[in-house]
């Protein structure tokens, strides 16, 4: 009986009890494997949205054909118009609530596992990213479901068709508006396209890897 605690203290040692994930060093990889979790249940709520609807809007369900003369979805008149609508409206809500309620969550999630601190230059810029395309997007949304008219017509049909296209464009133009790296890579490529095309140089720099084709390039200009 007097070896029982020695053998428990062994035991304990050497077999680590639930609690001690949460200790020391499993803490961390335990956070990051319940941010994981939880971010890839976000991801792919998501995802299964995006494919019903897709799904949806494909069928002849809602009513809805596309005509190529104008460019743009139209409501068949033999079916209900009234279930074109109410899906419409409910993507459009749906949308605007998952974006504000899923960014929120990740950054509420990242600054309470301590993931994210808002010091540094990265994380600020990523998180103005993240607000100015959230912003854009809830701003889309208040216009397609409040400021759009009802009335069908040309001005109308241009509007949607525009608007759509740059809701798809917002998702991209704060990640290329705060991203100095982005910035020097197009100034690079514009000073190397600039200095191929202008630069009277640029047959004598070709002409030393390849003098013989550049020099009969030449004389059959020249010929001409």
């Amino acid at each position: 009986m007097s070896e029982s605690p020695n053998l428990l203290k062994e035991d304990a040692t050497q077999s680590p009890v639930p609690p001690q994930l949460f200790v020391g060093i499993d803490r961390t990889y335990t956070a990051r494997g319940l941010l994981l979790s939880e971010i890839r249940l976000m991801l792919a709520a998501i995802l299964i949205f995006h494919f019903v609807v897709v799904i949806l809007s494909n069928t002849d369900l809602l009513g809805v054909r596309w005509l190529d003369s104008l460019m743009s979805w139209m409501i068949m008149s033999s079916r209900n118009p009234y279930v074109y609508w109410v899906f419409n409206s409910l993507c459009n809500y749906v949308v605007a609530l998952v974006n504000l309620a899923a960014y929120s969550i990740l950054i509420a999630l990242l600054w309470r596992r301590k993931l994210i601190s808002f010091t540094r230059s990265n994380e600020i810029k990523m998180t103005l990213q993240v607000l100015c395309m959230v912003t854009c997007e809830v701003l889309f949304f208040i216009f397609w479901e409040f400021g759009l008219p009802e009335k069908f017509g040309a001005w109308n049909l241009v509007i949607e068709e525009t608007t759509n296209l740059l809701f798809f464009d917002v998702l991209v133009l704060p990640y290329l508006i705060f991203n100095k790296r982005i910035h020097q890579e197009i100034r690079a490529i514009g000073k190397y396209s600039l200095r191929s095309l202008l630069s009277p140089q640029s047959s004598k720099i070709r002409g030393k890897h390849n003098p013989k084709g550049c020099w009969r390039w030449k004389k059959s200009v020249s010929i001409i």
